[in-house]
């Protein structure tokens, strides 16, 4: 049993799968940092049980013919042999990896793991405040499920930044950097795991909070206040101008 502390926490792998996974699948949708995260991925699930925290394996399986894929992609299914297929080898999750008794298997079509599913109700229903995220990848499916994450309110979303992927570590970063700019926290998993759940949300909110200090997100409040004071200087200056010429009938010179 999870303790009271964590059993508002889910942890979601996303498309740990062999077809985005294994070189040796020759999959189109091969994510090339992928298979180095593999160890990692295990050590976060295995820490989150260990917590008693709710494990869901999000997953892609599609139909043979790529009917239930986006548009853009269909073309990868003209011969009935396309990249997740349900029931077929690229499908299954990754060496090392395996859904145990007690977690959760989600389906999903589409990047978003919120998108047309089950998933919001499932997490309300289990009384789920807060999301831990795995997997890959970071520019697809794992921001854009973060993003929704974000907007739903969950009220702590947490990526482990040594547990993701991407095609290139620069996409990885980057992608990494917008969402900690909309109040995502980023911990390696070492770090992840020297938290504790009463003290979780404060210290993932300070990170967060520090580095948008630092770094200079758009989205930090002192940021926007020198913006909109910095856009007010000119209006200023224009005022003090049309004061002077109004008062003196001379322009104010300098």
């Amino acid at each position: 049993m999870a303790a009271p502390e964590w059993s508002e926490t889910a942890m979601l792998v996303i498309d740990m799968q062999k077809d985005f996974i294994s070189a040796e699948r020759g999959s189109p949708l091969l994510v090339a940092g992928g298979q180095a995260i593999v160890p990692t991925v295990i050590q976060a699930v295995a820490a989150a049980r260990e917590r008693g925290i709710l494990v869901i394996w999000v997953v892609r399986e599609h139909d043979r013919f790529g009917r239930d894929v986006e548009h853009f992609r269909r073309h990868f299914y003209s011969d009935g042999e396309g990249p997740t297929v349900k029931g077929c080898i690229g499908a299954e999750l990754a060496d090392g990896l395996a859904i145990a008794d007690g977690d959760y298997k989600l389906v999903k079509t589409r990047f978003s793991a919120f998108f047309a599913t089950n998933l919001h109700h499932l997490l309300q229903g289990c009384g789920i405040k807060n999301l831990v995220v795995v997997g890959v990848q970071t520019p697809n499916c794992i921001r854009q499920t973060v993003f929704d994450a974000v907007a739903l309110d969950y009220h702590s979303v947490t990526l482990i930044s040594d547990a993701t992927a991407a095609a290139t570590p620069q996409i990885h970063s980057e992608n990494i950097r917008d969402m900690k700019n909309i109040g995502v926290a980023a911990p390696t998993l070492q770090e992840w795991c020297s938290f504790d759940a009463s003290s979780s949300s404060v210290s993932y909110s300070m990170l967060s909070q520090y580095h948008n200090f630092v770094c200079g997100s758009p989205s930090s409040s002192w940021l926007r206040t020198a913006s909109k004071l910095a856009r007010m200087v000119p209006v200023l200056f224009l005022f003090l101008l049309y004061k002077n010429k109004t008062s003196t009938g001379d322009w104010l010179c300098f």
